[in-house]
């Protein structure tokens, strides 16, 4: 996790949550619905990795 890109990270932590939240919204499936939150998770996760990682020395 050395090479990690807090940038990289951000970005790419905003553009999962934009699709996760366009999954649950959208008139979509119930299993697409289930995959927008997992997005949303997985957004979660990375943002705080790129906020918090970098005080740790990650």
């Amino acid at each position: 996790m050395g090479g990690f890109n807090k940038t990289a990270g951000i970005l790419l932590g905003l553009a999962l949550l934009a699709v996760g939240i366009l999954m649950v919204l959208g008139v979509l499936d119930f299993l697409l619905r289930i995959a927008g939150v997992l997005c949303i998770l997985a957004a979660v996760v990375l943002l705080g990795m790129a906020f918090f990682g970098s005080r740790r020395g990650y």
